[in-house]
């Protein structure tokens, strides 16, 4: 398994200037220029991409079965073939989280985290005037 983590952050934080940009890519959606619209939307890009590489390992008992089989034939070569290809097939499995979504729960829980401790805090002082 191999992985491959990317962080794309183009967006801007001025939100008149995302406007501006919505409003370009309406235009241009409207006006049916789609290359222009992906251009005007890669600026509004921010996410975090993971990309995960694994050999399918279900494939491999069909393949050396399939294999042993052309051997048992003496097609040698086709076996190498069968092999070689289970060998080679790879999978990957790509996602994109919104990076705002993702700094957001991270404030989220930080904000609970500070709220529980002044809690905390403001029962002790309580308890200890007490």
């Amino acid at each position: 398994m191999a992985a491959q983590v990317a962080i794309v952050d183009f967006a801007p934080e001025d939100f008149n200037l995302v406007d501006r940009i919505r409003k370009q890519v309406k235009a241009v959606v409207i006006s049916e220029d789609f290359p222009a619209a992906r251009e005007l939307l890669n600026n509004l890009m921010s996410e975090i991409r993971t990309a995960v590489v694994n050999l399918p390992l279900e494939r491999y008992p069909d393949a050396t079965k399939q294999a042993a089989r052309l051997l048992n034939e003496g097609k040698i070569d086709e076996a190498k073939g069968v092999l070689q290809l289970a060998l080679s097939t790879l999978v990957v499995t790509e996602q994109a989280r919104p990076l705002p979504l993702v700094k957001a729960h991270t404030d989220l829980v930080t904000a609970v985290t500070l709220a529980e401790k002044n809690r905390d805090a403001a029962q002790r002082l309580g308890t200890s005037r007490n």
